[in-house]
């Protein structure tokens, strides 16, 4: 990453190029791929102004912020800045389905549900109707996946209370 301080209408010292610096290395842990990191600090009256433009492959994303002072003024214009990639890098997911995009993981804030996803493989076993009803029987299973020998279709059968039902899978 290329990174550019400028001064504007004041005399740059270097504690802070160094925390601009820090500041702006710190976006990298959001996203790999920023090319250019331009920052223009300027003060006008008694306002300091810190403006910052990131290039990112085919993206060019612009924060600006005004604080009293120029450390804060850094400070909220990278938190600014955070944001603004966070929402690429959301974007980005949302609209590649594969999900092959070298973004680095995100810290999210857990939700108060968690869900989790069990997959399984179920090979279906070649049997008749009533051998099906058997092979259920002396399972603890609720249901059975089986593909009938007669019609050579895919089976499911379930226990429903204390009858059987028949799902033929087309």
């Amino acid at each position: 990453m290329q990174i550019t301080i400028t001064a504007r209408h004041f005399e740059l010292t270097e504690p802070i190029k160094e925390h601009a610096e820090t500041s702006i290395m710190g976006l990298k842990k959001y996203f790999e791929q920023i090319i250019i990191a331009d920052m223009v600090l300027r003060v006008e009256k008694n306002r300091n102004i810190a403006e910052l433009h990131i290039k990112v492959k085919k993206l060019s994303l612009i924060c600006k912020s005004r604080e009293k002072d120029m450390y804060t003024a850094i400070d909220s214009t990278v938190k600014k800045m955070e944001r603004q990639i966070k929402r690429y890098i959301g974007k980005l997911q949302r609209h590649h389905s594969n999900k092959n995009i070298s973004i680095k993981n995100i810290p999210q804030k857990e939700s108060k549900q968690q869900y989790s996803i069990l997959h399984k493989k179920i090979v279906p076993i070649e049997l008749n109707e009533d051998q099906a009803i058997k092979e259920l029987q002396n399972s603890k299973k609720d249901y059975l996946l089986f593909k009938n020998n007669e019609n050579k279709k895919l089976n499911i059968l379930k226990k429903v209370n204390n009858n059987y039902e028949f799902t033929e899978i087309q």
